[in-house]
């Protein structure tokens, strides 16, 4: 078994008709747990031509030992 640190999530939205809403972003690790919202706010990196790229760099809150 391995384990992974500084886990980054990038999410890519469209560029028209969609808005990034803070704390309506919700995750579930591993896929049979139940959905937790997040708690930091996601960062805008930029756009692309698919679109505006936000990134969460943390989502330790989230995990439970």
């Amino acid at each position: 078994m391995g384990r992974l640190y500084d886990v980054k999530t990038q999410l890519t939205i469209p560029l028209e008709g969609t808005t990034m809403l803070l704390n309506a972003v919700e995750m579930a690790y591993p896929a049979n747990a139940a959905f937790v919202k997040s708690v930091a706010a996601p960062t805008f990196v930029g756009e692309t031509q698919r679109g505006k790229v936000y990134e969460f760099a943390d989502f330790a809150s989230l995990m439970i030992i």
